[in-house]
């Protein structure tokens, strides 16, 4: 390990023209931290940027709630348990597409603009849950509710995963709902990064359960879901996909459906992948 504690990336045998004309974003991210990408070695380490999972959807990428379009990393199955360079842009650029092509044609009827009037209290209610920690005075820091729920998801979730410490991650998670629905922000409603942290780590937590649940679900490894105690890909057992609702406990529900091989069959794609 290096001083900084992890490994590091060596592009300078690329030469510096090539690095600085195809990296120039990275190469100038690395500098303001005074570390030069185009002639020495930079200290990286793991980092979670992309979320293979998401809304069902169509293929006019339509979800099950009426009216809700969804492309990119918020939807699920488009590239399955792979995670190569890249996939981020490919699915914005073409789902993205096809959803805002899809949401004009849904438009182009007129019976499709009209706007359902709103329950009558419900942005009130809304507006009161959501400030609620405002008037708090003893809650957790939303920015330390963020820090253990990373540090948990980091711990226990992920990157190789093992089934007593997925199941330590949602024990922990529980104990950890009611720090973050029980928050405290200070200062005002204008602008407040304290307050848009608070709504984040309501989020990140739901779907850290989330993640942790179907990671539990899946003895195997596959793709970029690895666990230590099946570190083998189970074709016979593994070829389905999981999908969660919300339970009424406020826990995932799931269920799991095979894989249907409509355009290839199994063994072209087993062949294929060798």
């Amino acid at each position: 390990a290096c001083p900084e504690g992890g490994v590091r990336i060596d592009a300078a045998h690329l030469g510096a023209d090539f690095v600085l004309r195809n990296f120039p974003g990275m190469a100038e991210r690395c500098a303001q931290f005074k570390y030069d990408l185009a002639h020495n070695m930079v200290p990286v380490s793991p980092s979670a940027h992309f979320f293979m999972g998401g809304a069902v959807i169509d293929v006019k990428c339509r979800a099950s709630l009426d009216k809700l379009f969804v492309a990119g990393e918020d939807a699920g199955g488009v590239h399955g348990a792979n995670r190569l360079g890249g996939n981020g842009i490919c699915e914005s650029c073409v789902y993205g597409r096809l959803a805002g092509k899809s949401i004009a044609d849904y438009l182009s009827k007129a019976e499709n603009r009209s706007v359902k009037e709103s329950a009558r209290g419900m942005a009130e209610e809304s507006i009161a849950r959501l400030t609620a920690p405002y008037s708090r005075k003893n809650g957790k820091s939303p920015f330390e509710n963020r820090r253990e729920i990373q540090e948990t998801n980091w711990v226990n979730v992920g990157v190789v995963r093992r089934q007593d410490r997925l199941e330590t991650a949602l024990t922990d998670f529980a104990s950890l709902r009611h720090d973050v629905e029980k928050a405290s922000v200070s200062g005002n409603k204008v602008y407040n990064m304290e307050f848009n942290t608070h709504l984040d780590t309501l989020n990140m937590l739901d779907v850290s359960v989330m993640a942790a649940v179907s990671a539990l679900q899946r003895e195997e490894t596959r793709g970029a879901h690895t666990r230590e105690d099946f570190p083998k890909q189970r074709d016979e057992y593994g070829l389905f996909n999981t999908f969660m609702w919300r339970g009424g406990d406020g826990m995932p529900v799931f269920e799991k459906k095979d894989v249907v091989f409509k355009h290839k069959s199994l063994e072209e794609c087993q062949k294929h992948k060798k």
